[in-house]
């Protein structure tokens, strides 16, 4: 399989944001049985996570210029090498070489390595995020490779947080995975640390049946505090939030986690015989991170890597059409905002649509606490008002068929006051563009409640046309920057609300319960990832 590189964006523009700063694979719950020297080894349970690729320069280059700044001259010097193989000058000559500053960063300590764990941890919680970040340890290392079969062409061993000794490959009671965290006054056997991977300088014996990852000889190690020409690092990521994960009947061939009404953590799904089909992360309904999917004979066929529901990049298969730079620099759309500080839609041509599905959904403090608490609905219905918009009667299903005349208007400009203003209903298409190979949820309508008691609303706004007043509404979704106010939340589908009407090409009967409405959501995913199987892309 060929190394899978970055490419260049031909379709959206990349948002700054956590996920943008490396690409992060996502590892489900999986077993691992790591080989080692003595014959009595057992499987260790790996844990879900994500996984970096190497730090880049570039990455490492933003670290130390961060800390330069924000920290005391006596610790940026301990971020240093220590070294007679790799000094301090050729340190600076790679942090400074434009060429290198996409390729993994060597010459980094397993200290200064796990600072950069730290720092990476302390920035998300100031982005209002709940991710803990640190070095990944050997069973984790071995999982990744199993999932995504990586080669060694970048040329640089992992640092792990295992501790090197020598027992663990005798004992039957010991694993890879022990670790010691060494007190400075520790002889440095104490001090050595399990490097994980093959190199340009080191390659492991043969005879492993997934090319280097189980390794008949005896682990590698340098010690923590050495700087190593042939050593980087990949850091983990996981979420320091506790993340439900749902087991039911219903989603048999899927396993992800659900937060606050939201899909949050690693998303895991597989065909009918048991194969990996999807590995992908949610943050807070949002996709972030390396989404993968597989075809059912285990080959990789599509890697995208998510900043959020509107913003990927290409990254398998690697395109290198001869059009590949001129395209670039010309994209077909571009995610920004115009001059009504409002995010812009794709255009969208009707023969593009592969596939669509309407729905329509209950927003309420009940299922969107974080969002509906910081909006105030009679006030949008104010403005509205005040913009002398068209107005609907809310018949068949909201078909904007039947305008609101003006001896209407008089009368709801009166009453609106006393309207059930603890929900309101969004009509929605689900899209899936062939043209930017893409998947969207464009609003429709927004529709009221006049009462509690009202099984549908009774008046309909055409949703574009209050695209305006809802960017009015700011709100704040912790983690998430690029949602302003609420048309962004809309725009990113940054919520997800309750059906009350399915899909029409999905199911054809009433909700029954949560599991069943979050199925609906599982639907819309599970058919776009065969939509990526399809095209290869």
């Amino acid at each position: 399989m060929k190394p899978i590189k970055l490419t260049l964006l031909f379709i959206f523009s990349f948002l700054f944001s956590e996920t943008s700063f490396g690409q992060f694979y996502p590892v489900p719950e999986m077993t691992v049985e790591p080989i080692i020297a003595s014959s009595k080894t057992k499987e260790l349970l790996v844990t879900p996570f994500s996984i970096s690729e190497f730090i880049s320069v570039g990455e490492f280059k933003t670290y130390m210029e961060e800390i330069k700044r924000d920290s005391t001259l006596g610790f940026y010097e301990t971020q240093l090498p220590k070294s007679i193989t790799f000094s301090i000058e050729l340190f600076n000559n790679i942090l400074k070489n434009e060429a290198l500053q996409n390729k993994p960063m060597p010459g980094v300590s397993w200290t200064v390595a796990q600072n950069y764990c730290n720092w990476l941890t302390e920035k998300s919680k100031l982005k209002g995020r709940s991710f803990e970040y640190d070095l990944p340890i050997v069973s984790e290392l071995i999982a990744y490779y199993e999932l995504y079969n990586p080669k060694t062409d970048q040329g640089l061993e992992s640092w792990t947080l295992n501790a090197y000794d020598e027992s663990m490959f005798e004992l039957s009671e010991m694993t890879v995975d022990y670790q010691y965290n060494a007190k400075t006054y520790d002889p440095p056997a104490l001090k050595r640390k399990v490097i994980y991977g093959g190199s340009y300088h080191m390659e492991y014996s043969p005879g492993s049946k997934n090319d280097f990852h189980l390794i008949n000889a005896p682990y590698k190690y340098i010690y923590q505090d050495s700087s190593s020409r042939y050593v980087g690092f990949r850091v983990v990521r996981k979420s320091s939030d506790a993340i439900k994960s749902m087991n039911d009947s219903l989603f048999v061939n899927a396993d992800f986690g659900f937060q606050n009404n939201h899909f949050n953590g690693i998303y895991h799904e597989k065909y009918q015989t048991g194969e990996t089909k999807v590995l992908g992360e949610f943050f807070k309904g949002q996709r972030i991170g390396i989404w993968s999917v597989w075809d059912s004979t285990g080959v990789l066929k599509v890697q995208r890597n998510y900043s959020n529901n509107r913003s990927f990049e290409f990254v398998y298969p690697v395109s290198n059409h001869p059009y590949k730079e001129i395209y670039a620099e010309n994209p077909s759309y571009v995610l920004e905002r115009n001059d009504k500080n409002l995010y812009k839609n794709r255009y969208l041509k009707l023969r593009s649509v592969a596939y669509s599905a309407r729905g329509w959904k209950q927003f309420s403090e009940k299922n969107e606490p974080e969002l509906f608490n910081q909006i105030d609905l009679k006030s949008i219905v104010k403005q509205v008002f005040e913009q002398d918009l068209t107005w609907y009667f809310y018949e068949n299903n909201g078909s904007f068929k039947n305008e609101l005349t003006n001896e209407d208007l008089l009368k709801i400009a009166y009453e609106y006051d006393s309207w059930d203003f603890s929900r309101v209903e969004i009509k929605e298409d689900f899209i899936i563009n062939t043209e930017s190979m893409s998947s969207e949820t464009r609003q429709i309508g927004m529709a009221f409640y006049t009462d509690s008691i009202a099984v549908d609303p009774t008046y309909l706004l055409y949703f574009p046309s209050i695209r305006s007043i809802l960017s009015k509404h700011k709100i704040v979704v912790m983690g998430r920057s690029e949602i302003e106010h609420l048309d962004d939340a809309f725009f990113f589908n940054a919520y997800r609300g309750k059906f009350i009407k399915p899909f029409q090409s999905v199911y054809n009967h009433e909700m029954k319960n949560d599991k069943e409405d979050l199925f609906m959501e599982f639907q819309k995913l599970s058919a776009e990832h065969d939509f990526w199987v399809a095209f290869g892309r």
